[in-house]
């Protein structure tokens, strides 16, 4: 394996993880009623945030990811969409398609043209195995605020509120989140996640959209793309 190969292929695994542990701690936040009227706390920023995901049923993100190494230095970049619909998500870039149907996973590296192929455990906890259905195993309690709510300005002028949370439990893989949502929709559209080894993630999102419901057939790869001699695929299940 050529160093190219062996850096794309660190950076996709770093890549995969990350913005799906994003995209669960966007979805695992309980519900409450925000606040009127002022700006409102951390955890009604939250509230509201989930209240809004809530509501877009099936949602397409189309979105930017940056990953930093300890010293600053730029990892890797990568853009795309991530279509959730209930337990099944797809996510597509330029180098890659991750499948899911609830129950299978299928990482489709279209550079090396490789298929790896995963159990996909809704019960579990992991961010990247299940990146929503985490929504009913999440607990508010786990995180402590670093301040009030921030304000901000997009720039196009646009209120947006920033919250900082930091985990209590020791042991997680990530010492802080930044959230930034929109103040009128309460739709995210900035997270930055800071790892205990020191690397940061930068997720841009570029837009949040409720989208029509997708058949199955979405979320799972063509018989074609399996059935092509020129795949290698992997079985891990």
């Amino acid at each position: 394996m050529n160093c190219f190969r062996l850096y794309d292929f660190k950076f996709m695994r770093i890549f995969i993880k990350n913005i799906f542990f994003i995209l669960a701690v966007l979805s695992a936040l309980p519900y409450t009623l925000t606040a009127q009227g002022r700006t409102p706390q951390p955890k009604e920023v939250l509230a509201s945030m989930q209240e809004a995901l809530k509501g877009l049923g099936t949602s397409d993100f189309a979105f930017s990811f940056q990953a930093f190494g300890q010293d600053g230095a730029l990892l890797g970049d990568e853009s795309g969409h991530f279509v959730a619909q209930g337990e099944a998500f797809r996510l597509s870039t330029d180098v890659m398609t991750v499948f899911c149907d609830g129950q299978t996973k299928w990482i489709y590296d279209t550079v090396n043209e490789e298929v790896t192929i995963f159990p996909h455990d809704v019960a579990s906890v992991d961010p990247a195995e299940n990146p929503f259905a985490v929504l009913s195993k999440a607990d508010a309690s786990m995180y402590s605020f670093k301040g009030g709510t921030d304000t901000d300005k997009a720039g196009d002028g646009s209120v947006q509120y920033v919250i900082n949370m930091v985990p209590k439990d020791k042991g997680l893989s990530f010492t802080s989140l930044r959230i930034t949502v929109t103040a009128d929709t309460f739709l995210p559209c900035a997270v930055t996640y800071a790892s205990r080894t020191g690397d940061r993630y930068e997720l841009q999102i570029v837009s949040v959209s409720s989208v029509e419901a997708r058949p199955s057939e979405y979320f799972v790869p063509s018989k074609e793309l399996m059935d092509d001699p020129d795949i290698y695929i992997t079985d891990m299940r």
